[in-house]
């Protein structure tokens, strides 16, 4: 009998649901032709694209806010922001990976070529470095952050055009590099609105946003996730 070939993703990573599965191929309708009001259009490309969301203002080189600006400094403040992005998005945790592609991980959450446009999710590749050790050993430390390397692949998405509204307002946002898919998120499109209203918590950037104070109360959809054994 035939060895089964080892697999090079994380079978955990599969998101299972009984919803009809739409082509990618379908996908017309932009991101602009989302149901955004003018002052909501105006934060989205100044938050995502002119002033992107960085860790560090060592990493600004003349673009990007800190989130520091914001009010978010520190470890700890890292996590209760992601915490709160997950809340207000529906969905349980980020799916972020050590590597340079994400193209098998992104099929299996029916995110690729047939995707099930339901259920909030995301996956996301992370910058590292890779260095090979005098013993041949290799090892990948990451370069950013989660929570920069979520909002760098947002600018990606909107920015190049790999965006698109579903009939059920939901969003598709996608990134990829010269080795393949880089990320690929399918989020509500009112999201991407209510995390600005997040991350800029006192207001103090996008006071127009500011008509509700709760948008970071969301529920919690589960997508489902094989587990490991």
């Amino acid at each position: 009998m035939a060895k089964k070939a080892a697999s090079k993703y994380n079978e955990n990573y599969a998101h299972e649901c009984a919803s009809e599965l739409v082509s990618r191929a379908d996908l017309r309708a932009s991101f602009a032709e989302a149901n955004y009001s003018l002052e909501e259009l105006k934060a989205i490309i100044d938050f995502y694209i002119t002033n992107s969301p960085i860790k560090n203002t060592k990493d600004a080189n003349g673009s990007g806010r800190w989130l520091g600006e914001y009010g978010w400094i520190g470890a700890s403040d890292l996590r209760s922001l992601e915490s709160k992005l997950l809340r207000a998005s529906g969905i349980t945790s980020f799916i972020i990976l050590k590597s340079s592609k994400a193209n098998e991980t992104i099929k299996a959450m029916k995110l690729g070529d047939e995707i099930c446009v339901e259920h909030p999710r995301v996956v996301l590749t992370q910058e590292c470095r890779t260095t090979v050790n005098e013993d041949g050993s290799i090892s990948n430390t990451t370069r950013e952050s989660r929570m920069a390397c979520l909002f760098r692949h947002i600018r990606n998405a909107i920015a190049h055009g790999q965006s698109y509204v579903l009939p059920n307002n939901n969003l598709i946002l996608d990134d990829k590099n010269d080795f393949g898919k880089t990320a690929s998120m399918l989020i509500p499109s009112k999201t991407i609105v209510d995390w600005i209203r997040i991350v800029d918590k006192e207001g103090s950037f996008y006071p127009e946003l500011r008509n509700d104070r709760n948008s970071d109360i969301g529920p919690i959809v589960s997508a489902t996730f094989r587990s490991a054994s």
